[in-house]
């Protein structure tokens, strides 16, 4: 007669699963895409409204001197160009987060109620700082711990995208595109910190399209 061995199947089952959640899955496996979309939204209007309001940006940096938060006391902007502008944010994040969630909460200064950012919000961008962090050391010469082969082709990589999208930026047909979008217009050029002739000669060259 054979012996019932689904109990013990099932219990090495749930052993093997609790060993690999807690000791082998990557934090980038526990996340997912639409939240990490979700939150990176709440994380732009912050950055948004910190750098386009010199009245809530003084009242943000006073509750971070008041929290003792760690310097710099702002949150820069992630640009889908620059590579590791993803982390610096993140970081910004979680180092004035106690000042964050003071300051949104005060209807003159904070941002939107829809882009107030709770515990749950803070817990997704520390996992992404770990993800993201391993990328920066990876690119940097700041850390010996990567092989030198992944080092250079990081560095590879990103000397690549850099490339092409310098030929983009450079184009006339992109800046033309910027300015017809009706999300972004001339606004895209400002965020970006485009220099004021910049932007003109961008205009210029829409309107003889």
């Amino acid at each position: 007669m054979n012996e019932d061995t689904s109990d013990v199947e099932n219990k090495d089952s749930v052993d093997n699963e609790d060993v690999t959640t807690t000791d082998g899955a990557l934090a980038a496996d526990l996340i997912n895409d639409d939240e990490i979309e979700l939150e990176d939204n709440h994380f732009w209007a912050i950055s948004r409204k910190l750098n386009q309001s010199p009245n809530s940006k003084a009242h943000f940096v006073k509750l971070c001197h008041d929290h003792e938060c760690l310097k710099p006391h702002n949150v820069q902007r992630n640009v889908r160009t620059r590579w590791n502008s993803t982390l610096v944010q993140l970081t910004g994040i979680l180092q004035c987060s106690a000042a964050i969630l003071e300051w949104q909460r005060d209807k003159r200064h904070g941002p939107s109620q829809e882009y107030h950012i709770n515990p749950d919000d803070l817990k997704l961008a520390k996992d992404l700082v770990e993800i993201t962090g391993h990328l920066s050391s990876a690119i940097s010469d700041r850390r010996d711990d990567y092989p030198p082969a992944l080092r250079n082709a990081c560095r590879a990589g990103l000397q690549l995208t850099n490339k092409y999208y310098t030929l983009t930026n450079c184009s006339p047909s992109y800046r033309v595109a910027m300015v017809l979008h009706p999300s972004f217009k001339d606004e895209y050029f400002k965020l970006a910190k485009w220099k004021p002739e910049w932007i003109n000669k961008a205009i210029r060259l829409t309107r003889k399209m």
